[in-house]
């Protein structure tokens, strides 16, 4: 994560398939710090291979904090068959 010249958060997100099988038509629906959502967003990764990963970037408006603050990052998606999310603490760049 880091901040853009005009201030946005550049959020740089690694997909990791833990399965024994490919995951399809996986597609990232929310980036969140806090309330505030990223863009661009849906955001079609395609497939994941077993044991692979997939790169994705979303920019979030600078306003969900100040550098150095606490917050939060959400991140939803689904594939074929499932969806899968998780949220962390972060630091704000």
């Amino acid at each position: 994560m880091k901040r853009s010249a005009n201030n946005n958060i550049v959020v740089h997100l690694t997909l990791a398939n833990a399965g024994l099988t490919a995951a399809s038509n996986v597609t990232l629906t929310s980036v969140k710090i806090g309330t505030l959502s990223g863009t661009p967003l849906p955001q079609t990764i395609g497939t994941i291979g077993s044991n692979a990963l997939a790169q994705a970037t979303v920019t979030v408006p600078g306003s969900a904090g100040a550098a150095g603050a606490a917050g939060s990052l959400a991140v939803t998606g689904t594939y074929t068959g499932g969806t899968f999310s998780v949220t962390s603490r972060i630091t704000l760049p």
